[in-house]
């Protein structure tokens, strides 16, 4: 496996001898990966996107509004009722979105009623919203 001088070995042993500092090790890498791939988890954006037949990847590449049928040469508000309408309905599209949508509130895609716990855990729940 490495090549590792006496000194280097007995540290490494006692290392993995210490349960709490080991177990430690293994649960901060495993948070590290999670956090590498957090646009993948947490984000406004789709990271897949069918529009005419065509696949768009928001999530890595900048796509203006005029791409779906708008009016801007500004990216795309994903959230926006008129762009999902736009992909939609005029594209015959459809979007995969992450696990958690961050957006802005009374802006989500729709899915079940659009408001509530999706929108409080994003923090942006309207003041007086479900308080």
């Amino acid at each position: 496996m490495l090549n590792l001088d006496p000194i280097q070995r007995r540290r490494l042993e006692n290392f993995k001898s210490n349960k709490r500092a080991f177990w430690s090790l293994w649960i901060f890498l495993f948070l590290f990966a999670l956090s590498l791939m957090a646009d993948l988890i947490a984000n406004d954006k789709p990271l897949l996107i069918n529009y005419k037949g065509e696949f768009y990847a928001p999530i890595a590449k900048f796509y203006p509004e005029t791409t779906f049928g708008g009016d801007f040469e500004t990216e795309a508000d994903y959230t926006d009722p008129f762009i999902h309408e736009l992909i939609r309905e005029e594209g015959d599209g459809w979007m995969i979105w992450p696990l958690w949508v961050m957006s802005a509130p009374g802006r989500l895609p729709k899915s079940g009623s659009g408001t509530g716990l999706t929108a409080m855990m994003a923090g942006l729940a309207p003041v007086g919203h479900l308080n």
